[in-house]
């Protein structure tokens, strides 16, 4: 993996758009690089999780449980896989399988947390993004709440309408 393709995955990445370069950079060092073959899983549902994976290049399939990929959910390179797993304890939701060979740049939570320690400034970057996926999500929910309750009104004066024809 050249070290442009690396620089130019980890600057698509939404999670680390905005870093600076030097975060870039030493981010770029201090992950592993990991191939994995057709059909050979990044993450799996229900397991522990203590990395991300930056597809570099291929791409990886997704689906609830491992054998199960959704042929329709395939994911290109540039995307980062189990991120959360690599900032806290979290158990995964999915599967993420390789469709053909996948070049990934492993982010474990030892090396993150040591580098968020060492430079302060990425982990509250990581915390900025973290907060504001959380609010747009909220917001989000929010509406669909709000939209629900319409429903349950409209539905609920629905007999009344029928009762007076």
């Amino acid at each position: 993996m050249s070290p442009d393709l690396l620089m130019l995955s980890l600057l698509g990445a939404p999670l680390f758009s905005g870093l600076a370069p030097l975060q870039l950079k030493v981010l770029a060092l201090t992950s592993e690089r990991i191939s994995f073959r057709d059909g050979e899983a990044l993450i799996r549902a229900g397991e522990e999780g203590d990395a991300a994976y930056l597809v570099v290049s291929g791409e990886v399939a997704v689906g609830i449980e491992e054998g199960e990929a959704d042929e329709r959910a395939v994911l290109p390179a540039g995307t980062l896989v189990g991120e959360l797993a690599m900032l806290i304890e979290t158990e995964h939701g999915s599967t993420v399988t390789a469709s053909g060979t996948v070049n990934a740049l492993k982010f474990s939570r030892q090396m993150m947390h040591e580098l968020m320690q060492r430079y302060p400034g990425m982990a509250e970057h990581f915390t900025a993004k973290l907060r504001s996926r959380l609010e747009r999500m909220a917001e989000a929910l929010r509406e669909i709440d709000e939209m629900l309750d319409t429903g349950d009104a409209l539905e609920a004066t629905a007999p009344d309408r029928q009762a007076m024809h």
